[in-house]
C-alpha cells in the first residue's frame, strides 16, 4: 500500500547475536551474523525536530526509518542504506519512535525508528 514511498534503494536489516562460552564444552561461540533485505522509508531528522526536541534527544545527520512491525526491528541492530550514489551507509537503530496503529485498519502496521550513523 505504502511501497510508493519506499527507499528505492537497498536497505539491509543486519543482526547481530553476542558470542557467549558454551556451558556444556567451555568452547567461545564467536558472534554470529544475519542479514536481511527489508523494504522501507528513511527520511532525514529535520531542523525543526532538532528545536521542538528536548535537547540531545537528536543530532544532525540523524535519520529515521519507516519499516514494517514483521521485520521485527529492534534497538541496537544495525542497517546499511545504499545511498543514491552507490556507496554504502551503516546506521545503529537507536530507539523506536512510534507505531502508526490507526495503519493496520488499511493492512499496514508501520513503525518510526531513530537511526544514527555507525562510527
Amino acid at each position: 500500500m505504502f511501497s510508493a514511498l519506499d527507499w528505492p534503494y537497498k536497505i539491509e536489516l543486519v543482526r547481530i547475536t553476542e558470542g557467549y562460552t558454551d556451558q556444556s564444552t567451555g568452547d567461545f561461540i564467536p558472534p554470529q551474523e544475519s542479514v536481511v533485505e527489508i523494504k522501507g522509508h528513511i527520511s532525514d531528522v529535520t531542523v525543526k525536530d532538532l528545536q521542538r526536541a528536548p535537547e540531545g534527544l537528536y543530532e544532525l545527520g540523524d535519520r529515521r526509518l519507516y519499516v514494517d512491525k514483521s521485520y521485527g526491528v529492534a534497538e541496537g541492530d544495525v542497517i546499511k542504506i545504499t545511498e543514491a550514489d552507490g556507496s554504502v551507509s551503516e546506521w545503529k537503530v537507536v530507539r523506536r519512535e512510534r507505531s502508526y496503529g490507526l495503519l493496520e485498519r488499511y493492512t499496514a502496521s508501520r513503525e518510526a525508528f531513530l537511526l544514527r550513523r555507525r562510527q
